[in-house]
Formats: C-alpha cells, sequence, structure tokens
C-alpha cells in the first residue's frame, strides 16, 4: 500500500479494498471510480448515506448531524 499512495497523511485517511471492482461498483450503484464516495453504514451493512466527491465541511456536519440522530435511537444494555 505504500508504493501505491505514498503520502502519509493520504494513506491514513485510506481503506484499499481487494475485491471484484465491476461488482463492487455496480452493488453499491455507483456511476463509476472517479469520484470520492463516502458511505454510512448501519450493523448490517445497510446503506444509510451516500455521499459523492471530495470531503468538505459541509459533508463532516451532515455525516456528524447523521449520527448524532442515529445515537439517539440506540439502546443501551
Amino acid at each position: 500500500m505504500r508504493q501505491g499512495i505514498p503520502d502519509p497523511v493520504v494513506r491514513a485517511r485510506t481503506i484499499t479494498l481487494y475485491v471484484n471492482v465491476s461488482e463492487f461498483i455496480e452493488k453499491l450503484s455507483l456511476p463509476g471510480v472517479s469520484t470520492i464516495y463516502t458511505f454510512l453504514l448501519d450493523r448490517d451493512g445497510q446503506i444509510l448515506r451516500r455521499i459523492d466527491g471530495p470531503f468538505t465541511d459541509a459533508m463532516g456536519k451532515t455525516l456528524i448531524d447523521q449520527l448524532d440522530e442515529l445515537y439517539k435511537t440506540i439502546r443501551f444494555l
């Protein structure tokens, strides 16, 4: 992975998946691989939120707001 992403900051924020790319983009209904996608998943792997494009402060706020809403629904044992 180090050779593919030499920048340590970028590498620290990157998850590498070794999968069949065609199958992966089809199952996630992605139009292609030239865009960055951020997914918020539940415990069962259901997509709760998908945001396309580079990370922005607005995207971060959207995700935090959605996580706050989800947190309210969690039942603690």
